[in-house]
Order: structure tokens, then C-alpha cells, then sequence
């Protein structure tokens, strides 16, 4: 982006490949490069005057490259009608996720708010080595970005000191550029925050259209799209010191401030992380996983060929991380599916077909049953459901043929 603002070139070649490389990333970060190749295209439009035909057929070329490279690696996957398909794009979740005010100051991961316990060996609930916490909401963790107190003083110090020279050399935006940019930021940030707006700990819902409310929740976390602004105040606040440190004679007071923030922003952030590192080496997976049936996995190499899971997809329970574990320590596959991109029809009757199994008592000898605790009621009302064992840690128990 600063590049194209700097040289005022567009060279599709290059960003044709930035885009093909960012879906096959991670489709939060092809939104994100998408976001800001739509900024590009509205600057050549608005600033410097190209003609729209022009504009139009490079945009073209971008996302028919983008189709190619979808189809070739993902191909499309049809449901049984059009309505089906387009509910595998679309979810009900826009504003649950979204981006919390006060999250680049906040360590505070709000894994705690739903309910998480502190205990828990794989839960960092604060990511600073000072146990501060400016609150969170419930469900703004995914959105969660803490810059560190290193970029944090970074950012001060930058608005603060006098710049000899500009923080990005030959970098002069018009008045153009500077209000598709600042329009751009703006737009960005209120469907990050989305209409439940949190402060710290303070949740403020506003009025919006349940019909929109699906529309945008073909992204999932909202709060994500905060992330390149993180990145770009973290850069920022490099800049701000190389600027400073270039224009001085090399002296001990540079030095020092460069060194201390530095070893402030790695500190901060890196205490947290080795404190979880031991507290999961004193609490191993094996631990979690210890229970009276299975203690001896190996026992059961070569008798089981799969794990069938009951609900699919349900991963609100968190349970694919138990049946994750143990399919990999017998070495064979599960079928819950933690992604959109199924036959939705297909995975509800493999479903329908394990709940039939597991109420005539027609078990599969080589297969693993996996039932969530909160689907254990529905179970125990037929008339021949096996006896239910207990294997994880507290989400999912297992029936055994």
C-alpha cells in the first residue's frame, strides 16, 4: 500500500500473486488484502482520475485469477439447492466477535468471560507481565490484539516528538488520498466494533437488521479485520525510533531508550508465554487425557478404524480437541467437521445415521462412537443406547463396541 502511494504504480502481476498467495493462507487474510486493494482502486479513481474502464479491467483480471485459483484448489461445493449453498457462506454470528475498543491496550484475552477456567494449562488469559485488565466482553477475544508496552510507548513517544524529517520518506499524500484513506479506516472500524460496542467491559448493543446480521456474518470475527491497523501501529512505531535514531549522532541516550523499549515490548509479552510453557509441561495433553477406559491406548491399535462423532461440526463444545487427541493417538481418522466447506446434507444424514446406530444398539465393532455431554439426554431415551463412558476431560464421552 505504501509502496503504490510512493511510486503511483499499479503492476497487477504483483498483486495478483499477493492475492492468490493470501486465500490460500487464510480467508481472513484474503479479506483483509482485498480491503485494501478496493482502497487502491478507489484512490486511482478518485485521485488521480484514471479512466474507470482501466480500473474496471484490472479489477477484472485481479479476481478472475483469484476464481482460477479457487476452483483449481477448492473447487465449488454444491448442497441440494441454492439456499443451502449460500447458508454454508453466511452465519447468524456478525457482532458476537467483534473488535473490543480498548483491545490494543488490553492484555486481557477475555477467555476468562466465557468461561474458561484459570486454571486451564492451553489459557493465557492475560498476554503482559503486568496483571492489568481493562475488561472485556464476551466473545471480543478473536478480535483480541494487544500491542505491547514496548509499541505502546513507541506510539507515545512518536506523538510527542518533533520529526526533522518525514516518518516515511517521499511518501506526501494529497487531500484526495488522505480522505479515501481516513473514509476507508472508518468503515473498516465500525464493521470490526460492529453494533455490540465494547468498552473494556462495557457492552453497548445498538438496533441492526437481523437480515444483515447474516449478510456480514460470512465472516465469522469481525473483530479480525483490526488486525492490519495493529500491524500497522506496530510498524509505525518502529518508524518513529529508526527516524529518531537516524536523524541523531549515534550517543548513550540512544541507545539506551532504543535498547530499553525494545527489551520492554519482548519482556512484556514474552513473561506470559513462558509461564504457560511450564504450567503445560507440568499439565501435559497425557494428563488431560488419562482416564479409566483408555489409560493404555496402545491396547487398541489395530482394532478401531475410525472415531464417528455425535453432533458434527458441533464445535461450540470445544470436544474436536478430544477426539482430535485421541484419533491421533490410535492413529486413525474422525469425521466431525470443524469447517464450511462440507455437503452439509451429507454430513446431517451421516449424523442422523450415527444417532440410529447408537439408539438400536447397532454398533460398528470397529468404530468409536463420540457423544458431547449435552446430547447424552437424547441418547439415553432410546430404548438400546449403550452405557456411556466417560474419556475426556469433561466435554465428550465415548462408546466403546
Amino acid at each position: 500500500m505504501i509502496l503504490y502511494l510512493k511510486e503511483n504504480t499499479f503492476k497487477p502481476l504483483e498483486f495478483g500473486i499477493l492475492l492468490c498467495l493470501s486465500y490460500l493462507t487464510n480467508i481472513y487474510l484474503l479479506a483483509m488484502v482485498v480491503l485494501i486493494m478496493l482502497l487502491i482502486f478507489t484512490i486511482r479513481l478518485l485521485a488521480y482520475r484514471e479512466s474507470t474502464k482501466l480500473v474496471l479491467a484490472d479489477f477484472s483480471r485481479l479476481f478472475a485469477l483469484l476464481f482460477v485459483v479457487f476452483i483449481t484448489f477448492d473447487g465449488i461445493v454444491l448442497q441440494n439447492n441454492l439456499y443451502q449453498t449460500a447458508k454454508t457462506f453466511v452465519s447468524s454470528t456478525y457482532g458476537y466477535h467483534g473488535f473490543n475498543v480498548l483491545t490494543f491496550l488490553n492484555p486481557n484475552t477475555g477467555f476468562l468471560v466465557e468461561g474458561a477456567s484459570s486454571s486451564d494449562p492451553e489459557v493465557i488469559n492475560n498476554f503482559s507481565m503486568l496483571p492489568f485488565s481493562l475488561g472485556m466482553i464476551s466473545g471480543a477475544y478473536e478480535g483480541f490484539m494487544y500491542l505491547g508496552l514496548g509499541v505502546i510507548l513507541g506510539l507515545l513517544f512518536l506523538v510527542f516528538m518533533q520529526h526533522e524529517k518525514p516518518l516515511i520518506p517521499g511518501l506526501n499524500l494529497n487531500v484526495k488520498q488522505k480522505k479515501a484513506i481516513i473514509i476507508f479506516s472508518v468503515l473498516v472500524t465500525t464493521f470490526a466494533i460492529s453494533y455490540r460496542v465494547g468498552i473494556g467491559s462495557l457492552e453497548i448493543e445498538l438496533p441492526f437488521p437481523r437480515t444483515l446480521d447474516h449478510v456480514l456474518g460470512i465472516f465469522r470475527s469481525s473483530g479480525r479485520f483490526m488486525w492490519p491497523f495493529a500491524y500497522f501501529l506496530m510498524s509505525l512505531s518502529v518508524l518513529a525510533f529508526y527516524r529518531w535514531y537516524s536523524s541523531r549522532a549515534l550517543s548513550l541516550l540512544t541507545v539506551v531508550v532504543t535498547t530499553g523499549i525494545l527489551a520492554l515490548q519482548v519482556i512484556d509479552i514474552s513473561i506470559p508465554l513462558i509461564k504457560q510453557e511450564r504450567k503445560v509441561l507440568y499439565t501435559t495433553s497425557e494428563n488431560n487425557f488419562e482416564v479409566t477406559e483408555l489409560k493404555e491406548a496402545s491396547k487398541l491399535f489395530g482394532k478401531y478404524r475410525e472415531i464417528r462423532a455425535y453432533p458434527q461440526g458441533d464445535f461450540l463444545e470445544n470436544h474436536y480437541a478430544e477426539l482430535n487427541y485421541l484419533a491421533w493417538k490410535l492413529g486413525i481418522p474422525t469425521d466431525l467437521h470443524f469447517t464450511s466447506k462440507v455437503n452439509m446434507s451429507a454430513m446431517l444424514e451421516r449424523e442422523e445415521e450415527t444417532l440410529l446406530q447408537l439408539c438400536e444398539g447397532n454398533l460398528d465393532p470397529s468404530t468409536i462412537y463420540a457423544v458431547t455431554n449435552t446430547k447424552l439426554q437424547e441418547i439415553s431415551k432410546c430404548k438400546n443406547s449403550p452405557t456411556p463412558v466417560l474419556l475426556g476431560e469433561h466435554h465428550t464421552y465415548f462408546v466403546v463396541p
